[in-house]
């Protein structure tokens, strides 16, 4: 994920323009948290480098299969992650009572405009607070809207007009993060949106929503692949990468299924006709590889669902239901969870709130 400097810069500046003031108050008005942390059994740098889910000469692994899975939550979270950073600076400016200030970026050269505004409506929701960033040519880089009680809100990213030197790659990226927690705090639900990602060879877009109660968490989403090659190269073409999964925090597993479904598709049951064994079954087929015997030896780890754990990763799937008592039928039983419509998925479209 891109860095956004600027904003780190800004969160020590405000700090220490307002330090003991901040130190003194706990900004009851703002949300200390705007994003719910996925634990590492599910969200792990260490998958795919590159975005890419092949069979290699002799099966299609599991790490290789899960730990695309565990990246590509990853990069939800980092983007998470950032619109974080973004409201720390919005808390911090709240504390100090900052209605609008400008200052030159030393990433970039430019100035940028802040402004807070109070009492904000938009597409018929009302909010008590907002915050907008502006680039010196009046484009839109950044806005954070909030209400306090129950905490909820939105943050939405424009990487290039924070940062001009992210590159004009980034021009049409923007990430948005949707938050909102219950009146008594016992369940936080976290939607991480990407549009417009230039990685095209990892994703172009991303939909992800992680929904926290106690120890445990539901995250499920898609991720929109371009033109993806799995066995046959001659097959490749636009699919989703369609999660479901469940994390026990507590005891450190969790446990995940995966389907591929075609781009194009217009519903969310996805899980059984596209499921990753549906898909490779398929492809090594078309490759004239017709003894269901070897393609189910190939395909042993493409079985769901998917178990890990911290310490291992991925242990197993299928039937080979690992034998910690934590995972319970209950735990492991995904049925009542669905994806996002891939269709739907590959033509997100986000934007800055009108």
């Amino acid at each position: 994920m891109k860095n956004v400097g600027l904003l780190l810069f800004l969160t020590a500046f405000l700090w220490s323009c307002t330090e003991e003031e901040a130190k003194e108050n706990t900004v009851a008005e703002f949300p200390e948290t705007f994003t719910v942390d996925i634990p590492s059994t599910l969200s792990n740098s260490a998958g795919l480098s590159a975005g890419r889910v092949k069979m290699n000469e002799e099966s299609v692994s599991g790490n290789t299969i899960y730990g695309a899975l565990r990246e590509f939550i990853y990069v939800g979270e980092e983007a998470a992650t950032v619109l974080q950073k973004v409201v720390t600076i919005v808390g911090i400016a709240h504390v100090a009572n900052v209605e609008t200030f400008t200052i030159e970026s030393d990433e970039d050269g430019r100035s940028k405009t802040f402004t807070f505004n109070d009492g904000v409506s938009y597409d018929g929701v009302n909010y008590e607070h907002e915050m907008i960033v502006e680039d010196e040519d009046g484009s839109l880089a950044l806005q954070v809207v909030w209400n306090s009680n129950p905490v909820s809100g939105t943050a939405i990213l424009n990487p290039y007009y924070i940062n001009r030197l992210e590159g004009e790659d980034f021009i049409d990226t923007f990430y948005r993060l949707d938050y909102e927690e219950s009146s008594d705090n016992s369940k936080q639900t976290m939607t991480v949106t990407i549009d417009g990602f230039p990685n095209e060879d990892e994703l172009n877009k991303l939909k992800m929503t992680v929904v926290k109660s106690g120890d445990l968490y539901e995250v499920f989403g898609n991720s929109n692949h371009l033109n993806l090659e799995l066995v046959n190269a001659d097959l490749a073409v636009d699919r989703n990468y369609a999660f479901i999964a469940r994390a026990d925090d507590a005891n450190d597993i969790a446990v995940a299924e995966v389907a591929l479904p075609l781009s194009t598709v217009e519903t969310a049951d996805v899980m059984d006709d596209y499921s990753i064994y549906t898909v490779f079954d398929a492809e090594l087929k078309s490759l004239g590889v017709t003894d269901q015997t070897v393609i189910d030896a190939h395909l042993t780890n493409a079985v769901p669902p998917a178990y890990f754990d911290k310490e291992t990763g991925f242990l197993g799937a299928g039937d080979d239901v690992p034998s910690n008592e934590a995972f319970t039928s209950e735990f492991i039983d995904l049925s009542d969870m669905s994806p996002y419509v891939p269709k739907d998925v590959a033509s997100l479209s986000v934007t800055f709130l009108k």
